[in-house]
């Protein structure tokens, strides 16, 4: 899992630095509800939706963004990097976002890193020393708000989550066999030498009964 995180450095950053880092955004550091947003015309999204079936359960439809100074509702995979995104009690994650704004924002994770304890948000960076996965300013694709809301930067979204990591790393693994199917597959190959055999014996009994 660590692996999986290992290239996220958001959770370190002020706001002040995210706007730096994120200038097409349009952050405003002292009031992040006051934000412009991506002008649509600078949100292009990268060509990539595929996860494992299994987590399409964990995958919102729509979400709610601010672009061109305003609130609009957008498809899941036309989300991109940069875009700020509202987030409200009851709604899925529909990328890995930075908070930069909470109001008692509080989010469900333990289907995407397994912790069992619901995370309180804060807008706050994390210390060097914390990762990702015990900062408490990141909310992740496919976690699911509980309570509260807020308003967060999108820092990755697609196969760069850590949702679309983990997919990954599924993907990776070769299927295992079980150990019926492996006595099985031993009896089967068993089975096919006797019969050669059986055969062979057959023939040579066949020649010599013939002489």
């Amino acid at each position: 899992m660590q692996a999986v995180g290992i290239s996220f450095v958001e959770h370190h950053l002020t706001i002040e630095q995210l706007k730096d880092l994120y200038p097409d955004s349009y952050i405003h550091h002292e009031f992040p509800e006051r934000s412009d947003g991506l002008h649509s015309e600078e949100a292009r999204p990268f060509c990539y939706f595929e996860v494992l079936k299994s987590f399409t359960k964990l995958l919102p439809s729509k979400a709610i963004v601010i672009r061109d100074c305003e609130e609009k509702e957008v498809n899941t995979e036309d989300i991109v990097v940069g875009d700020l995104v509202i987030i409200r009690s009851g709604s899925r994650i529909p990328a890995d976002i930075r908070i930069l704004q909470t109001n008692c924002l509080t989010i469900e994770v333990s289907e995407v890193t397994g912790k069992k304890t619901p995370v309180e948000c804060t807008a706050e960076a994390a210390a060097p020393y914390v990762s990702v996965f015990d900062s408490r300013n990141v909310a992740f694709k496919g976690s699911y708000c509980t309570e509260g809301d807020g308003l967060g930067i999108v820092i990755r979204t697609g196969k760069f989550t850590v949702l679309g990591g983990i997919a990954n790393l599924h993907t990776q693994i070769p299927p295992t066999k079980s150990k019926l199917q492996a006595e099985l597959r031993t009896f089967a190959q068993f089975i096919s030498v006797l019969a050669i055999c059986m055969a062979v014996a057959m023939f040579l009994i066949g020649c010599i009964v013939a002489k």
